[in-house]
């Protein structure tokens, strides 16, 4: 069992703020689930146990597109320099 927290729409970011609250007060796994992509992601990763990735990691960010293995690329790079 776990939590998923996202932002008020789909794509929005989550809180951070409500991330940390969230966190202090439950004792399951939490992810974080919409807007996640690689100038956030390590905002959250400090507080959650993992997150949900999907539409930046898609050709020109858009749902309907291939994933592009250069946004994977990048979005690991950052996940690994910072970890």
């Amino acid at each position: 069992d776990g939590i998923i927290i996202t932002g008020d729409i789909t794509g929005e970011e989550a809180s951070v703020d409500d991330l940390i609250k969230l966190k202090d007060e439950i004792d399951k796994p939490i992810l974080v689930g919409s807007g996640i992509n690689k100038d956030n992601v390590n905002n959250y990763l400090k507080y959650c146990d993992g997150v949900i990735v999907g539409t930046s990691l898609k050709e020109n960010n858009m749902t309907n597109n291939p994933v592009s293995k250069e946004n994977v690329r990048e979005f690991i790079k950052v996940v690994k320099n910072n970890f």
